[in-house]
């Protein structure tokens, strides 16, 4: 192997491994034995190398995620252009290359490298589709397992140099491991049991493989820190793994049940990433259901000798309810309202004095829920409950959602955002107005309808739809009168009002056809993006410690 050869060789291998201080230290080191080259194509070459490892840095820790769909900002800064942008350096560094051995060298290395660039930005495309793919409740894995093979057709003979082997071989593990995660996808749509079992395997053992090449480091020992060594996509990958494992073990749970007692089943079960079947367990129990089942309209391709128990999936209690006919009978008539995503039918039956519920999960799979009394939409814990199996059993990219930060945090910097942007509508009787009728001065922070903006768009992503009443009562307070007892009083109707339409302005809530207000598709993506962010930061913050205390 030449001199360059090794060179690169350890530097690709430092990135594989995602030790990119390494990968800088060993360019820096290069750079200073051709420190009066600077100007020369290797020196470029060096300097090209350098940008490249904060880029990878960057998508190893999904900032193509972070960065995407910036509505507010003009510049496109997001990791896909940064990708674009190294690309086309390296083609104005290729055509720069003259005659000369060095130089012939330089621009098979930029070939290659080339060739790796548009292997990563195929990448950021499949993981913004996929993204895409769980913000619409869509189940396109057929799609995306075609997506993916294209991908790996594509790229099979791509930068095959033996200095970009390490690279050659963790990109080959990254999407071997959504190939067969997705093929396990349409498999447990099926309802194939070895083909998804095996497939499982495949990616587990993959990124088995993968981990195994990722070092060790004395300060990932650090466990108070709480903090988890191993890149956002990797980690990602790993709780994708374990949803479509989880989302196997209910599938296939009394088949699997049969192999071991119910003491070992339940313990096995409570170590997946989400333990489905003991929450329709618990659900049963706590609210006195009559059963849980999930279950199939028989157009699943299902290799099955038990016809008396087809097409139920699992159930709880694990036998056939007496209402199976009128269940099926519901779905058939229901179809066109089962097709939306996320709608929940309630139908109640006076002759027998039962009630349905019914929602999709996915494709021509159901989940069912029957109660021997009479329910309606206002029972919350219903809702709650359907609503969180079917997202945990839909396997979505995403990454950081607002709900995986502070609270507090979030505000805060998303009422910066606003801010700094200089988009939202703001009345000009901020720095007069009391908020209540409780309040004795206006307040004394100049930016405080930001924030009373972000906190009203937060709560609207937890809690849809809402009107001008709720937000009242959310910042309402304690009146004080005197010697009175106080008296809880309503936040300014006109505040509410106007703060509800500054968002609209900016698009990120709109008015239901019911009323009130709920979050827009493009303000979903702009707050988890901000979470993303906030998110990120801890994780810099908590690493930052970690070396300090190493030391």
């Amino acid at each position: 192997m030449d001199k360059e050869d090794l060179f690169l060789h350890t530097y690709f291998t430092h990135l594989s491994q995602i030790s990119y201080d390494k990968a800088k230290e060993h360019v820096e080191k290069e750079k200073e034995i051709y420190k009066g080259a600077q100007l020369s194509l290797w020196g470029t070459f060096l300097n090209f190398l350098h940008h490249l490892i904060l880029t990878e840095k960057s998508y190893i820790e999904l900032g193509f995620l972070q960065t995407k769909n910036k509505s507010f900002l003009r510049k496109d800064n997001s990791l896909r252009s940064i990708y674009e942008s190294l690309r086309s350096d390296l083609r104005k560094l290729e055509d720069n290359c003259k005659s000369t051995v060095t130089d012939r060298r330089v621009q098979h290395y930029c070939q290659n490298i080339y060739q790796f660039l548009n292997a990563r930005i195929n990448m950021i495309d499949l993981y913004e589709r996929i993204y895409t793919m769980g913000l619409n409740n869509q189940f396109m894995y057929a799609d995306m397992l075609k997506y993916v093979q294209n991908i790996i057709e594509k790229h099979s003979l791509d930068f095959t140099d033996i200095s970009l082997t390490p690279v050659k071989a963790t990109f080959g593990l990254e999407i071997e491991i959504l190939e067969q995660l997705f093929k396990a996808l349409t498999e447990l749509q099926r309802l194939q049991f070895l083909p998804s079992l095996a497939l499982i395997h495949g990616a587990h053992t993959r990124l088995a493989l993968w981990e195994s090449k990722i070092p060790n480091r004395e300060n990932w020992k650090i466990s108070f820190l709480k903090n988890n060594p191993l890149p956002a996509l990797f980690q990602w990958l790993q709780k994708l793994k374990g949803s479509v494992l989880s989302k196997f073990s209910l599938y296939f749970h009394d088949t699997l049940a049969q192999q071991t007692t119910p003491t070992d089943m339940r313990h096995l079960c409570a170590k997946l990433h989400h333990d489905h079947y003991q929450k329709m367990v618990s659900f049963h129990r706590k609210y006195e259901a009559a059963c849980v089942i999930l279950l199939s309209d028989n157009q699943v391709s299902c290799d099955t000798t038990d016809y008396d128990s087809f097409p139920i999936i699992v159930s709880y209690p694990p036998r056939s309810p007496p209402q199976l006919d009128t269940i099926l009978k519901m779905i058939s008539e229901t179809t066109d309202e089962l097709a939306i995503v996320d709608k929940i039918i309630y139908k109640f039956s006076s002759q027998s004095q039962c009630t349905y519920i019914l929602t999709t999960v996915e494709p021509n799979i159901y989940l069912v829920v029957l109660f021997e009394s009479k329910k309606s939409e206002k029972d919350a814990f219903i809702g709650n409950f359907v609503t969180e199996i079917c997202t945990n059993l839909r396997q979505k990219m995403p990454s950081v959602t607002l709900k995986d930060v502070d609270q507090h945090k979030f505000v805060k910097a998303f009422a910066q955002f606003l801010k700094k942007t200089g988009k939202l509508r703001v009345p000009e009787w901020v720095d007069l107005v009391k908020t209540s009728r409780a309040k004795e001065l206006a307040p004394y922070d100049p930016d405080w309808y930001y924030t009373r903006c972000a906190a009203v768009v937060r709560h609207i992503y937890m809690r849809s739809p809402i009107g001008v009443g709720s937000v009242t009562k959310i910042f309402g307070t304690r009146k004080r009168n005197g010697t009175k007892p106080s008296h809880f009083c309503r936040s300014a109707g006109s505040i509410a009002r106007k703060v509800l339409q500054s968002l609209e302005g900016l698009k990120l809530i709109e008015k239901t056809p019911t009323g009130g207000r709920e979050l827009t598709q493009q303000g979903r993506r702009d707050l988890d993006r901000i979470a993303a962010q906030v998110k990120a930061k801890e994780r810099k913050a908590l690493k930052s410690a970690a070396a300090v205390i190493a030391l």
